[in-house]
């Protein structure tokens, strides 16, 4: 089962909206370009009844102005995870933050079925797991949940 599982290869865009003036205009395309599912925590939309999806901006509007529209920049995000990145870039020798389009997010953390946790492979999964609270006792205990209730469909 891959729910809650990371890709094993580098997001691919397949997508090319036109250019919009307001970031919130690519929702629709985002959430189509990574299958419903937060690129960070891999939640599923359709299992979080009040939990808002949003737009992440990778690097930060508030850092990077002139990316606040641009395409390739925004990530579909769940809100807990939008609202702990927040506006975090890393600095100069810090390590860096995983890139679902640079990166193949399963060498770096892995969704551990059996537990409910995301176990991390390298520094930056560690840093991920981390910033994004991913192993807090509430995200653990819902996806256990969730892959129990599926599991007995």
């Amino acid at each position: 089962m891959s729910l809650f599982r990371y890709p094993s290869s580098k997001h691919s865009r397949r997508l090319s909206p036109p250019r919009y003036k307001r970031y919130r205009s690519y929702k629709g395309y985002l959430q189509h370009e990574f299958e419903r599912t937060c690129v960070y925590c891999r939640q599923p939309d359709a299992s979080a009844r009040n939990l808002n999806f949003g737009i992440d901006h990778y690097r930060p509007k508030s850092l990077f102005p002139k990316l606040a529209v641009d395409y390739s920049n925004l990530y579909y995000c769940c809100g807990n995870c939008n609202s702990y990145k927040n506006d975090y870039w890393p600095r100069a020798g810090e390590v860096a933050l995983l890139n679902p389009c640079q990166w193949r997010m399963s060498e770096h953390i892995r969704f551990e079925a059996a537990t409910g946790r995301m176990t991390a492979l390298t520094p930056e999964g560690h840093w991920l797991e981390k910033l994004l609270e991913l192993n807090d006792t509430a995200a653990v205990k819902f996806r256990r949940t969730t892959l129990a209730t599926v599991n007995t469909l």
